[in-house]
């Protein structure tokens, strides 16, 4: 599992842009069409409401302990049981983040396309600036000939 996320030129700070607003308080400056924007926006929206009934649902449970352990004479059995409820919501939590890393997954994966693509992109670029400073070698070439035939022929 790769532990570094690939950089971009100029832009190192691009996870951290998205970390909080999901890029949508820079929509404009990214140029995302209105289907990015609310794909991205839906996907913020998901976030924040199951990450809130997660935390809810933890809160409700680590009150409901709290209740237990301050019992007279608390029950072993129900803290115990009460911890693994907690316990269980954690762990979904964390399972949550799993999910949010695969959907970073795919962004990595997006990531190393657009990383090809540019530089596939590049290569076409300097391939034509080549052939223009090639062109434009040969049309001097020629106009040189041009001028040697001529004054050969007066």
């Amino acid at each position: 599992m790769q532990t570094s996320l690939p950089g971009f030129a100029g832009a190192s700070h691009i996870y951290h842009v998205g970390a909080t607003g999901f890029y949508l308080d820079y929509a404009d400056k990214l140029g995302l069409s209105t289907q990015q924007r609310t794909s991205l926006n839906d996907l913020k929206q998901r976030a924040l409401v199951d990450q809130s009934n997660q935390q809810r649902k933890i809160d409700e449970a680590e009150q409901a302990l709290w209740l237990l352990t301050a019992a007279d004479q608390p029950d072993a059995g129900s803290v115990e049981a009460k911890i693994r409820e907690i316990e269980t919501q954690i762990a979904a939590t964390r399972q949550s983040l799993g999910d949010q890393e695969r959907a970073l997954s795919g962004v990595r994966e997006l990531e190393r396309k657009y990383t090809a693509a540019v530089a596939e992109q590049e290569e076409k670029v300097r391939r034509l600036r080549e052939a223009r400073d090639e062109g434009s070698k040969l049309l001097l070439e020629l106009d040189s000939a041009k001028s040697v035939y001529k004054q050969a022929l007066d």
